[in-house]
């Protein structure tokens, strides 16, 4: 019976952590595409962003590279994790200031990300303001972190996603 208490106990604890990281820590991806041209339907590229609340309160701010149209968000404190994300692949060193960084904006991005109503586009030669926006939520299978495979396990994050078509030659939202 002990036994028994102590497996109980001890699942509970796992599932638990899982449960607790899964909504702590969270991964926000944001994909505008260039509705200009249905061929390519590329992402948009040099971009800045604004994420608003309903009353147009701004909750982070980011921008996107000029190669592959990647969006980074700016952490009040810790910035974009830009330089540490292209560090990360030289040394131990610039592994963990990019797993640091990381574990910064992952839990920022939880603290405000449900309230994400509208957003604020500029691209060269286009701005568009205040455009409704809906964040998918999609919860990782947390109870699944625990298990020691590559592709299974692993502390579980909530995913998000934001996706738009703007196309930028109107300098319009497109349906």
């Amino acid at each position: 019976m002990r036994f028994l208490l102590v497996i109980i106990i001890l699942t509970a604890v796992i599932l638990g952590y899982g449960y607790w990281h899964a909504a702590t820590h969270g991964s926000l991806n944001i994909a505008l595409y260039d509705d200009s041209d249905i061929q390519s339907f590329a992402l948009l590229k040099d971009m800045k962003i604004t994420l608003r609340d309903n009353a147009g309160n701004v909750l982070a701010t980011g921008q996107s590279d000029s190669r592959y149209g990647t969006v980074y968000l700016s952490h009040p404190v810790t910035g974009s994790c830009y330089e540490q994300e292209r560090n990360a692949t030289q040394s131990n060193t610039g592994m963990n200031d990019w797993q640091t960084c990381f574990r910064k904006h992952s839990t920022w991005i939880m603290e405000w990300i449900d309230q994400v109503r509208l957003i604020d586009v500029a691209i060269p030669g286009c701005q568009l303001f205040d455009l409704p926006v809906v964040v998918e939520r999609h919860n990782a299978d947390w109870w699944m972190w625990w298990v020691p495979l590559p592709h299974v396990g692993g502390k579980p994050y909530a995913y998000f996603y934001l996706s738009l078509k703007i196309n930028p030659i109107a300098c319009q939202l497109s349906e």
